[in-house]
């Protein structure tokens, strides 16, 4: 489980980050997710130990997942070759994440893990 305390899966979907310092949103897609966190490649860096506002949109006609996260890794990667824009792998992990929510997600996770088996 390479030193996680919850699995991640690989799952797509649309997730949008505010940093506390910009009014800007940044509208993207994650790379992975688990209870305590998740993975997205973003098209500008945010810096390690910051915090944001997320919203993840799991499920299909459902509410977001709306919570707080703080940066924990930062990646300098390549370009996105639809951008041509640098990419930062970026590691942010839940804050203040709500019982029902963490349901949700922990939910999702063990259903694709159960589809890969």
């Amino acid at each position: 489980m390479n030193g996680r305390k919850f699995p991640r899966v690989s799952y797509k979907c649309r997730i949008l980050v505010c940093r506390d310092d910009k009014e800007s949103l940044i509208d993207t897609c994650i790379e992975n997710i688990g209870q305590g966190g998740i993975c997205v490649s973003l098209t500008e860096e945010i810096k390690i130990f910051d915090k944001v506002n997320l919203e993840v949109f799991i499920g299909e006609g459902q509410q977001p997942v709306r919570c707080r996260g703080k940066v924990v890794w930062v990646v300098k990667g390549g370009s996105d070759k639809d951008l041509s824009a640098v990419l930062y792998d970026t590691g942010i992990e839940f804050i203040d994440l709500q019982k029902e929510d963490k349901g949700r997600i922990r939910k999702l996770v063990n259903d694709i893990i159960r589809s890969d088996t």
